[in-house]
């Protein structure tokens, strides 16, 4: 849930300090010193000396004890240390140095303090934060959907993500693209029924809504209508043959099926529109790996661990390249095991 604000932050203006020629010739203005601490700051933490940087981002505050921006810089440093304690008193005292004319960035210090909490496992006082954080800013989208799937996984609390959702709504727009995010949510976290209807909703909002129309399909499988959420795509794949998305969802789909030629060659058609995407280089390699090729699938994890940041996909990615490593090696670099050898651990189903 971590969204890092750029470290280097400009300092506020720093009142003129009364002195005489002396002062003005040999003596740095306190906003120098602040800005070259600062900048010393920065420097540290691309090298990771945190030690320093700490040292250098507490003198500033000496200087300048209710900038918030600086607070939020200390919550960021801690918070890569994992001394979480001190990071929640940095990022609470961020919240309360922002005045009334920054309530976005006073969101985002709400939006870190619930990080904090939810890596805590304390899912009510994260709900709280981002209760507070959408107060600051309602019309952050990003906020409303990290409260749904709080509510909706962790807490288990369907009314009130049911509210969420219509406060959502209501704040941001009952457009396509909103729906979708809701839907996407709830499929997630499992509630297939209410995933399919709010990807229905989107696509009524917009015949153009590609990834809801793979969310219905998604759906329908995962409550046992695999064949259905198929036929489901062939209206809207015929209205768009180039949308990647529904390729995606068509080959996942397939692949369950058992079809595994048809969704190789969906994945293919995905790749052709969108070379770099993630889901369709994730389903050549789930295909690819069940099809017993691994090191073409070994292959496809390797493209896809080149097109995503996120940490948990990273470690997904690794598990599964290592099982395929270690496949490998005991075959001889064919992939085929002997009888009563072990095969891969498969692929979660997206």
């Amino acid at each position: 849930m971590m969204k890092r604000m750029p470290w280097l932050l400009p300092l506020a203006v720093v009142a003129a300090v009364a002195g005489g020629v002396w002062w003005f010739v040999f003596r740095e203005s306190m906003e120098e010193k602040g800005q070259k601490l600062l900048d010393a700051a920065a420097i540290a933490m691309k090298t990771q000396d945190f030690a320093t940087a700490e040292k250098r981002l507490m003198e500033v505050l000496k200087l300048q004890p209710d900038n918030g921006l600086l607070h939020h810089n200390l919550g960021v440093l801690y918070f890569q240390q994992r001394r979480l304690p001190e990071a929640r008193v940095q990022f609470q005292a961020a919240a309360k140095a922002h005045g009334p004319q920054a309530s976005e960035v006073r969101a985002e210090e709400y939006f870190q303090l619930a990080t904090l909490s939810y890596m805590e496992r304390n899912w009510p006082q994260a709900a709280r934060e981002l209760n507070l954080a959408i107060e600051s800013h309602p019309e952050r989208a990003q906020l409303h959907t990290r409260l749904l799937d709080l509510q909706v996984g962790r807490m288990g609390d369907l009314a009130a993500a049911d509210s969420t959702v219509v406060r959502y709504l209501r704040l941001c727009g009952r457009t396509a693209a909103n729906l979708e995010s809701v839907a996407y949510v709830y499929y997630q976290n499992k509630q297939y029924n209410r995933a399919e209807d709010v990807a229905r909703e989107a696509t009524a909002a917009s015949d153009s809504a590609h990834a809801a129309y793979g969310l219905i399909a998604r759906s329908m499988w995962r409550q046992g209508r695999l064949r259905e959420g198929l036929k489901s795509l062939d209206a809207p794949l015929a209205r768009y043959p180039s949308a990647a998305t529904l390729w995606v969802a068509r080959g996942l789909l397939l692949a369950e099926d058992s079809k595994h030629e048809e969704a190789l060659a969906a994945a293919d058609r995905a790749l052709q529109l969108n070379p770099q995407d993630y889901e369709a280089h994730k389903l050549r390699q789930k295909v690819l790996g069940e099809m017993s090729r691994l090191p073409e699938a070994l292959k496809e994890i390797e493209i896809a661990m080149q097109l995503t940041q996120d940490p948990a996909e990273q470690r997904l990615l690794a598990a599964q390249q290592q099982v395929i490593r270690g496949v490998l090696q005991q075959t001889g670099g064919t992939g085929v095991l002997p009888p009563g050898g072990a095969a891969p651990s498969p692929a979660p189903k997206p």
